[in-house]
Formats: structure tokens, C-alpha cells, sequence
């Protein structure tokens, strides 16, 4: 096992030193202490993407090791300020560095797979330093006030404070990546929400997490943890994400409650727990996570009166019950003593050795999580007794081998399975303590099942646990270069870890050539003549 894995480490490297890397050079026309870059795969966040390093002589180099291999939409940003492209552009009539645009609303940069190296851009422009104008909010007590900025372009949105009723029209959205919102008459009043005035958000494109923010005071959590939201939607069990987070870092902390009736009002309440007052100074809310919208009255929502609770708190009251609450003076019914076990089941997609988990309660150490127990049909279980207290991302290590969920996503277009995703740098799982259901005063957990190695999907190269396993059918074992059939066979197919298939040969003859393919572990699957199939684990190394 030891030298298996030593060598499929080796062949690890040996990719990643090969694989091409991309540096990207920019000019600060300024005195600045940091450069970060961000877009899309980075949701917009301005903390998220990854940062420059300081050549000394005005430049900033990004190294990506490897390049990515997916063109690369972005914006730079200088000391938390993203660049404004759109206002520089349109006085210059310069769109040259900026492809992704409509001139008018964004103006985007964008790195093409296979261009190479990027160097000669300057922040804030597509020309130079020596006609560079930063457009931005000049006024310092605007949420994005920008310190940079040599001439405002109109676009300060001045924070407004907790209750959020939107009765008037000082509230200013920013929406994001398909999302859109608007103040409109309230369409749809009833006891529950009789005001005059909603937001009617929509969805149309773009990307599964669009939504919108507003930019607030900071909240002052000292009189309360709980905050409503009148969300009105077109179906039940519609998950509405509530994150509050401080725009200057991007610490933040989120909830996710779902509607309960259709085409109606109804009040979710979100309770943020013990937070620090004054720090978050934006509100996020996102309808219909994970789901891209499109225009219609199936992708419509309404929300309004976003405020601190107030009158009774609903909760469990009895302080025996591990979800006691100490602020609820109404019982919600929904107390719980004991929690149940957690089994997660997992198809590793060939014959292993072992299957860990690893993930940030185990600091990613590949041999810290805990091991599965292997079952009799070639799956493996994890089994936490009780089930875990908190949300825990995670990712599979199958001897001693961690999936590669960002390589499975960027190739399959699946990112199902890893909602805890930059879609660049790295692509997670997640269990969430909220999936439980309170059953006779027990927090009760349905199995996890469907989990692939390496995949969103199923197997990718259709094994089978049901069917043989038969190491001697193929020799010698390990490999070099080739390999013999001990069985006469109609096809062969060889699938690498993560189990794309690499080689396909019909009638093949007894001896097979894999001198092409990289060292590490191979699944072979074999068809015999009654369309049997058989299924060998081979290392070449």
C-alpha cells in the first residue's frame, strides 16, 4: 500500500509540474498595499479572489500553477476598490482590454485558455497611467466610497438603517448575476402584509446564487438576534437565503429557511444567534439557491419588512431540550432531546483499499477524518453517532487520494454536489445540520446515499458493485508499460481515479500497450463475450 501510494503521488507531481502556468501583470498607477482580482468564479466578492504580489516597481503579478482551463472573466481590485471600466472607457472610447461588455452597465476583462501570459494593463483603464481618470463614489460617507476615485460617476448608494420597509425610495439594490429588483406596489395584499409598497425580485439568468444586496447601517444585534422577512413566493419549500456580512472583509453569516405556502404572504424568521453589533453593514438575500432563473412567474419573488423581531419570540422553551431558546416566550413545539445518527454512503466507483473523509474539522489532513467501513456490495459508510452539531464540508480521500471536485465540476458542468465552490481554486461538499427533522423529540437524520468519488454523477466509468472483481485476469500487476489478459474478451476499457474514461479497445489482443498514459492507479473493465463485465484495479507505475 505504501509504495502504491508513493508512486501515485510521484505521478501527482509529475502532472502538476508539467501542467502550464499563467502569470498576470498589472500597473497601479498609484500608491496601493494590496491588489486582488475577482468575477464570477469569485461571486463578485471583493475578498475572494486571489491576490497579487508586490513586484516593488508600481507592477502586481498573479500566479495562477496551474493556469485555469476555462476563460477567465474579471476586475481588479486596489485596496478593496474594484476598477470601474464602463466610466473610463466611455470618455477614452477605449474598449480594447474590456470584450465582456455591453458599454453601458459592465466592462469586463477576460483571459482566453491558451493566450498566455498577460502583462501591459493598468488598473482603472485600457490605456495608461498617463490618461487615467478612476470614476467612482467621491463622497465618504457612501457605502462605496472609493478613496481612489478622481471624479465621481453618480454611483454612491448611501446606507439606509434597519427596519428595511421600502416605503420610500431611498433604498438602493445592488442585484448580482441575474437577479433584479425593483420597489413596487404591493400586488398581492393580505393581513399578513398590507403594506403599500414590496420588492418584487427577479430572477432571469445569469447565475444559481443571483440575488441582491443592500448596503446598511451597521447592524446593532444587542436587542435582539432574531430578523424578519415577508417573503411572498409561487411555490412551497422555496429555500430564501438571509446573509448579513461586512463589506469592507467579507465576513459574513448566513440562514436559509424555506417558503411554506404558495402564492402567498408569510413571515420567515431568522435567528442570527450571538452576533457582533456594529460590524455587518450589508444585507444579501437570495431566492431559489442553486437554481438558475428564468423571467417567468415560477423565477418572480416579492420580500419586505426586513426588521428586528419584535413582540414574542417563538422557540423552544423547555431548557432541558439541547435547541432550548432563552430569548423564546412562545413554544414552537419543536424541541428535541437527542439527535440521531448520520450514515453517508459512498460508491468509489472501483474496487479500493480505503475511504476517509477529510474536510476543515480534520484541518484537510488526508489521515486526521474519520475511515468508512467498506459493506458488502463494495460501498463504504460513514457513520456519526450522534450526527454532527454543526455544517460539515467535506471531501472524499479513497486511498489515500482526495477527489479533485473543481477538475470533476470545471469538466462536467455539475456542480451539484459542492455548493462550497469558488468554481476555480476549490469545490466542496456539504452536510447541513438543518436537513434533520424533529420526530417525537428527536432530531432525526435520513441516510446520505448517491455520493460518487469524484463526481456529481454517477460512476463515469459504470462500474458495477454487483459484478466481479477479479485481480487475476490481467497480469503483471503493477504495470510498466503493458499488460496481459489472462481471459478471452469482446472490449476492453480503462478509466483513470476519478473515472473518465482514457482508452478504449475493441477484440483486444492479449498483450495491451499503456506506455502513453501517466503513472498512478487505472480501473479496468473487461466485457466478455455474454457481455459480462469484470472489473481489475491496476497501478502503473
Amino acid at each position: 500500500m505504501t509504495n502504491k501510494l508513493l508512486f501515485l503521488f510521484l505521478a501527482m507531481g509529475s502532472t502538476i509540474v508539467m501542467a502550464q502556468n499563467l502569470t498576470i501583470t498589472t500597473t497601479v498607477c498609484s500608491d496601493a498595499s494590496s491588489v486582488r482580482m475577482t468575477g464570477p468564479w469569485w461571486q463578485w466578492n471583493l475578498t475572494a479572489g486571489p491576490e497579487a504580489t508586490n513586484n516593488g516597481d508600481g507592477t502586481w503579478t498573479f500566479n495562477f500553477n496551474p493556469a485555469p482551463t476555462l476563460d477567465m472573466e474579471y476586475l481588479l481590485i486596489v485596496d478593496g476598490i474594484m476598477e470601474n471600466l464602463v466610466g473610463s472607457n466611455q470618455v477614452t472610447q477605449n474598449w480594447s482590454c474590456t470584450p465582456v461588455t455591453d458599454q453601458s452597465s459592465y466592462a469586463n476583462r477576460l483571459w482566453a485558455v491558451g493566450s498566455g501570459d498577460v502583462s501591459g494593463i493598468y488598473y482603472g483603464t485600457c490605456e495608461d497611467c498617463s490618461t487615467l481618470v478612476i470614476y467612482g463614489c467621491m463622497n465618504e460617507g457612501a457605502a462605496n466610497y472609493n478613496p481612489l476615485a478622481t471624479q465621481d460617476d453618480g454611483s454612491c448608494i448611501i446606507p439606509t438603517m434597519l427596519p428595511l420597509t421600502f416605503e420610500s425610495s431611498s433604498v438602493e439594490f445592488t442585484d448580482f448575476d441575474g437577479g433584479n429588483s425593483t420597489v413596487v406596489p404591493n400586488p398581492y395584499s393580505s393581513d399578513i402584509n398590507s403594506s403599500s409598497n414590496v420588492v418584487e425580485h427577479v430572477r432571469n439568468g445569469g447565475q444559481f446564487w443571483a440575488g441582491t444586496y443592500i448596503s446598511v447601517e451597521p447592524i446593532d444585534f444587542s436587542n435582539g438576534s432574531v430578523i424578519n422577512m415577508k417573503v411572498y413566493a409561487p411555490s412551497a419549500d422555496i429555500p430564501v437565503l438571509l446573509k448579513i456580512e461586512q463589506s469592507s472583509t467579507g465576513v459574513n453569516t448566513e440562514l436559509t429557511l424555506n417558503t411554506t405556502v404558495a402564492n402567498a404572504w408569510e413571515v420567515l424568521s431568522y435567528d442570527f444567534g450571538s452576533q457582533p453589533s456594529d460590524l455587518y453593514d450589508r444585507v444579501v438575500v437570495i431566492f431559489n439557491m442553486g437554481v438558475v432563473g428564468d423571467g417567468s412567474a415560477m423565477s418572480t419573488y416579492y420580500f419586505d419588512d426586513i426588521q428586528f423581531a419584535t413582540g414574542p419570540i417563538s422557540g423552544c422553551t423547555d431548557s432541558q431540550a439541547i435547541n432550548y431558546n432563552p430569548d423564546a416566550s412562545v413554544d414552537d413545539g419543536l424541541c428535541y432531546y437527542n439527535v440521531s445518527s448520520l450514515k453517508i454512503t459512498v460508491n468509489p466507483c472501483m474496487d479500493v483499499d480505503s475511504v476517509r473523509l477529510t474536510g476543515p474539522f480534520w484541518g484537510w489532513n488526508l489521515l486526521e477524518g474519520p475511515e468508512a467501513s467498506k459493506n458488502s456490495d463494495g460501498t463504504w459508510s460513514f457513520t456519526f453517532d450522534p450526527a454532527p452539531s454543526e455544517n460539515m464540508e467535506y471531501l472524499l480521500v479513497v486511498d489515500g487520494v482526495m477527489e479533485d471536485m473543481v477538475a470533476a465540476g470545471s469538466e462536467s458542468g455539475d456542480w451539484s454536489c459542492t455548493p462550497v465552490s469558488d468554481y476555480f481554486s476549490y469545490a466542496n461538499r456539504l452536510w447541513e445540520v438543518v436537513s434533520g427533522v424533529i420526530q417525537g423529540g428527536v432530531l432525526t437524520y435520513s441516510d446520505v446515499t448517491g455520493v460518487y468519488y469524484g463526481s456529481c454523477m454517477s460512476c463515469g466509468n459504470d462500474f458495477n458493485l454487483d459484478e466481479s472483481i477479479n485481480q487475476s485476469l490481467v497480469y503483471p500487476n503493477p504495470v510498466a508499460d503493458k499488460f496481459r489478459l489472462n481471459t478471452n474478451v469482446s472490449s476492453l476499457f480503462i478509466y483513470d481515479i476519478y473515472g473518465k474514461q482514457v482508452e478504449s479497445v475493441n477484440n483486444p489482443a492479449d498483450e495491451i500497450d499503456i506506455s502513453s498514459l501517466s503513472d498512478g492507479v487505472y480501473m479496468i473493465r473487461l466485457v466478455d463475450t455474454n457481455s459480462q463485465n469484470s472489473f481489475i484495479k491496476i497501478l502503473k507505475k
